[in-house]
């Protein structure tokens, strides 16, 4: 995926190069971890691409979080507050 293209996908504003950077570096995390999962790297897939798009939404949005995808709350609480240890996930 181009940095246009993963911009475009963000909304980030084509001039805003520490974003665009940022969204980049995320970008090969996400890569990685799915690489880990087993996920084969496939840009003509939609999924695949949809994949790497939340991926890196979460960590822009939640930087603290880097690379620990396995820390992302499972289920919508309707805030923002940290994932539960996974013996309490599922609730709020």
């Amino acid at each position: 995926m181009t940095e246009q293209e993963l911009a475009r996908l963000l909304h980030i504003d084509e001039d805003d190069d520490l974003s665009i950077a940022n969204a980049v570096m995320y970008q090969g995390a996400a890569e990685e971890y799915l690489a880990g999962a087993g996920v084969k790297k496939d840009y003509d897939s939609s999924l695949y691409k949809q994949a790497i798009i939340v991926l890196v939404t979460r960590s822009l949005d939640r930087p603290d979080m880097l690379t620990k995808f396995s820390d992302m709350p499972v289920g919508d609480c309707g805030h923002d507050s940290p994932a539960p240890p996974p013996s309490e996930r599922g609730t709020c």
